[in-house]
């Protein structure tokens, strides 16, 4: 191989963009939200409701990435049976939000195998209005250009889904 091919070569793959999934790879886009603004507003509500009005918890942390890292997940708005949450990430120090809105409800996530860019998909559990509690909302939600989005949503019976399978007074011994 001559040495100006060589050369060629060299270029192009100096051209090409490196890649590699990192904590910090998050779009940084301009959010109506802080955790500091809606920490405030959880204290407010507590404060004029004798405490925190829903079943479902203000705040949790996850890790999204297996990595032992904690991204939280944070209530920004709802009513009595589930919540309207965000997620956020540390970037050198600094809280980004890295979702859209997330339905969610008292139930925990479940998160899943597929992961894109280092993040994992994951899944939340609604209860469905007018169901008498049998039913539910599975919402999946995906890694997609810098944030997680709703990937897909679909309403099932609690006892098809592993995570409450199992749970005698649910599902009645399945």
């Amino acid at each position: 191989m001559d040495i100006s091919r060589s050369l060629r070569i060299l270029l192009v793959l100096l051209a090409l963009p490196v890649y590699a999934p990192a904590a910090d790879d998050i779009e940084n886009p301009t959010s109506p939200y802080s955790v500091e603004s809606v920490r405030a507003w959880h204290q407010e509500l507590s404060e004029t409701t004798n405490g925190w009005p829903w079943a479902y918890l203000p705040e949790d942390a996850v890790d999204l990435r297996g990595d032992g890292t904690k991204q939280l997940l944070i209530c920004v708005g709802g009513g009595a049976r589930s919540g309207e949450f965000v997620l956020f990430a540390q970037n050198h120090g600094q809280w980004l939000q890295i979702s859209d809105v997330i339905d969610q409800s008292h139930h925990p996530i479940r998160r899943l195998r597929h992961s894109k860019a280092g993040w994992y998909d994951f899944q939340t559990f609604t209860p469905l209005w007018g169901s008498s509690g049998k039913e539910v909302l599975v919402v999946t939600y995906r890694w997609a250009y810098g944030r997680y989005r709703e990937f897909s949503s679909l309403e099932g019976m609690w006892c098809d889904y592993k995570p409450f399978s199992e749970d005698k007074a649910l599902c009645g011994g399945a």
